[in-house]
Formats: C-alpha cells, structure tokens, sequence
C-alpha cells in the first residue's frame, strides 16, 4: 500500500512538470476588406494574442510571396520585399496593421498573416484571408465623390460589396 502511495505522488509529479512547459499557441486573426475599390488604400489587420509568449515575428504575405516582415530583435526590425503590385505606406503601417496604398485590381487574392513566437517554443500560426480589388465605372466613380462622406457609401464598403452602388445614389 504504502508502494502504491509513492507510485501515485511521483506521477503526479511528473505530470505537473510535463505540463508546466506545454503552453497556447498564439492567437491569430486576420480581418481582410473582402472589396477594395481599385485605386484607394486597403487596411489589413492582423491581431495577435501570445498567451504568454514573446513575439520572434510577423511576416505578411500575398499568394506564396513575403511583402513585409517584422522582427522586433534585430536591428532594422522592418524588412518590406518587393512584390509586383503591393506597395505598404510605411508612413501609417505598423507590424499588427499594414496600410497597402493606391491598390490595382491585379493584388487580389490570398493574403496571409504569419506569426511566430520566440524560443524555446517557436509556435507559428498562419492565418489566411481574400482580398478582391474592384475596377468600378466612371459613373459609379463620380456617384462615389458624391457620397463618399455619407453613410451609405461606407455601408457598401463595410458590407464588402460594389455591386448595386450606383443603382443606390442619386448624384446629378
């Protein structure tokens, strides 16, 4: 009896210290805008929780190429790599929220938020979103200054859908 009592508390105690090392993995979520007018700027945001972890990096992505990566140990903690078609406003950008500027309709696509934390775990979750940039018509684009202060046209953009915006406003 008294065998089994050891038996017990030494499983006991290496249970705990098997899981005193076993932690989350980082909480990741990424927010595309479904529709991007051709031409504006689109926010992408990616938003981490460690859990407890420290942040190695955040590397963004659009298809399969890297466009941004954020390594807060290294000297220049901001690399941007040339990718056809993107192109980051470093001005208003930071790792967590990238501001792509004067997006072309060419960009859609996947695009893709990276986050790795620092050793001894190296935890990295890859989060995806699509992006589509949308050519509208001059008569749209013309309805669009007409209403770009109101709501309605900020209810079209949320909802992530062009079609329909000019059916809607009654510029002259």
């Amino acid at each position: 009896m008294r065998c089994s009592c050891y038996s017990l508390v030494y499983l006991l105690l290496l249970t705990v210290l098997y899981f005193k090392d076993v932690q989350a993995t980082p909480n990741v979520k990424l927010r595309v805008p479904q529709a991007i007018i051709s031409g504006k700027d689109a926010a992408l945001q990616c938003s981490v929780d460690f859990e407890g972890h420290q942040l190695y990096s955040l590397k963004w992505y659009r298809e399969q190429a890297e466009f941004y990566r954020y390594t807060p140990q290294t000297y220049n903690p901001v690399t941007i790599f040339e990718v056809k078609g993107i192109n980051v406003k470093l001005s208003e950008s930071k790792p967590e929220r990238i501001i792509l500027k004067n997006v072309s309709r060419n960009i859609s696509g996947i695009f893709s938020c990276e986050v790795t934390a620092e050793p001894p775990n190296f935890f990295t979750v890859l989060e995806t979103a699509k992006l589509k940039a949308e050519e509208i018509s001059s008569e749209t684009r013309e309805c669009e200054q007409c209403v770009s202060t109101g709501d309605l046209y900020s209810k079209f953009l949320k909802s992530g859908s062009l079609l329909g915006l000019s059916h809607y406003c009654s510029c002259s």
